[in-house]
C-alpha cells in the first residue's frame, strides 16, 4: 500500500533514515512517480509487519511532533 508522508517530507531520505535508524526497508514513493508517498509491503509475517509499522509511526511523530 503507499501512505503519504506528512508535510514536505523527502520520500527518498525518509526511507534511507528508515532503513539505517530503525531496520525498516520502504520503497519511496519517488519510484513509482509519488513524491512524498513511500510503499509498504505486506508480505511479511504479522508480527515483523507490526513492529514495522510501529517504527513507522513512532517516526512520523517524531518528526510531526
Amino acid at each position: 500500500g503507499f501512505i503519504r508522508l506528512p508535510g514536505k517530507t523527502d520520500d527518498m531520505e525518509f526511507c534511507r533514515s528508515m532503513l539505517e535508524k530503525r531496520g525498516v526497508v520502504l520503497a519511496p514513493g519517488s519510484f513509482f512517480h509519488g513524491p512524498g508517498w513511500v510503499r509498504i509491503g505486506w508480505t511479511v509475517p504479522e508480527e515483523r509487519l507490526t513492529a514495522g509499522l510501529e517504527a513507522f509511526a513512532e517516526e512520523i511523530r517524531g518528526q510531526t511532533g
